[in-house]
């Protein structure tokens, strides 16, 4: 997980939530301090991460990038 991305509850493990069948990945975006693409990027990439580890993952700022951005 990039170093500046956490969990929102310190005492939640990765392997604490293999017991939810869809994570939602939720992550700032309009006041993300290093901007849109950015946040698109960062969250992008651990939801990839997440996947490849099994989890079933819903990222809104994954799918909604792309069209807010050519839309």
């Amino acid at each position: 997980m990039p170093s500046h991305l956490r969990l929102v509850n310190d005492e939640i493990t990765l392997e604490g939530l293999r017991k939810y069948s869809l994570i939602y990945l939720a992550s700032p975006y309009t006041l993300y301090a290093k901007g849109l693409q950015a946040a698109f990027e960062d969250v992008t990439e651990l939801a990839g991460k997440l996947v490849k580890q099994g989890f079933n993952i819903f990222a809104p700022i994954t799918y909604g990038h792309p069209l807010t951005t050519h839309g």
